[in-house]
């Protein structure tokens, strides 16, 4: 994404609502209420859209200033909306966005009861919806479940999978899958599927979107994330890597392969 593309996205979110909130200000209207229609996404993120997050961040943070003035102030963090709006223009769109969001969505008519509760007052600052953790059939979760502030939510959603026998099958862990295999090459196809769990742990990235083929420094992983990984191969993989040649390993395939090398050394 180029500082352009960045820039006409996010600018007519902050620049309007900027300008609203300034020159109700300077004007010195009493207004009743101020309410702005964000998105659940400046909280989770959105793949491919660092703009569009950036911008609802933004109007999250515009309320919560004006509240700190004494200001009325409310930003509603609309996940999917399903009826009206986008989704129901582009329905062939409508799979991927609504998985993005972990398949959970809001009504015409949810939007339209919280719209009315923020502007009789009866709803705080920041209202987020559509944040309710699932575990997929396949036993994926959505790509922002491994982040640090919904750990509670995933905990209470593996407990309710759990006593309602929706668990599903655990499979043999990465770290003797690969001691187990029968050949380097299923061995290097182990090790390189492990990696992208991994990866997609560490850097919030949907299992999917992550390419075996593609070079391992294209999806930023920093010095920090490096020795994460690092440590997790150490320790599942019993294959003892620096930083360095982590890095400059180049494909996740390639750094598979490196893998297997250093476990099968003499």
């Amino acid at each position: 994404m180029s500082f352009e593309d960045y820039r006409q996205v996010l600018k007519p979110k902050v620049t309007g609502a900027w300008n609203l909130h300034a020159c109700t200000v300077a004007q010195e209207i009493p207004l009743q209420y101020f309410v702005m229609l964000s998105s659940a996404s400046g909280i989770l993120g959105s793949r491919g859209q660092g703009s569009y997050a950036a911008g609802n961040t933004f109007l999250d943070s515009l309320v919560q200033y004006r509240v700190g003035m004494g200001l009325p102030g409310t930003a509603l963090d609309l996940t999917a909306v399903t009826g009206a709006g986008y989704l129901a223009e582009n329905a062939e769109r409508q799979e991927d966005i609504v998985r993005n969001f972990g398949n959970e969505t809001v009504s015409e008519e949810e939007v339209l009861a919280l719209l009315s509760a923020a502007v009789r007052g009866v709803c705080g600052p920041q209202c987020l919806t559509g944040l309710k953790l699932h575990l997929g059939s396949d036993g994926q979760w959505p790509y922002y479940a491994n982040d640090a502030r919904f750990v509670n939510l995933k905990a209470e959603s593996l407990a309710a999978a759990e006593k309602e026998g929706l668990m599903p099958k655990q499979a043999m862990c990465a770290g003797n899958a690969f001691r187990a295999a029968k050949s380097d090459q299923e061995a290097a196809n182990i090790a390189a599927q492990g990696v992208v769990h991994k990866l997609s742990e560490v850097l919030t990235i949907a299992v999917e979107d992550l390419d075996v083929a593609r070079n391992i420094t294209s999806y930023g992983l920093d010095s920090l994330t490096a020795i994460e990984l690092r440590n997790w191969i150490a320790k599942e993989l019993r294959a003892n890597l620096q930083i360095l040649e982590l890095l400059s390993s180049g494909t996740i395939n390639d750094l598979a392969e490196l893998i297997v090398q250093k476990t099968r050394a003499p």
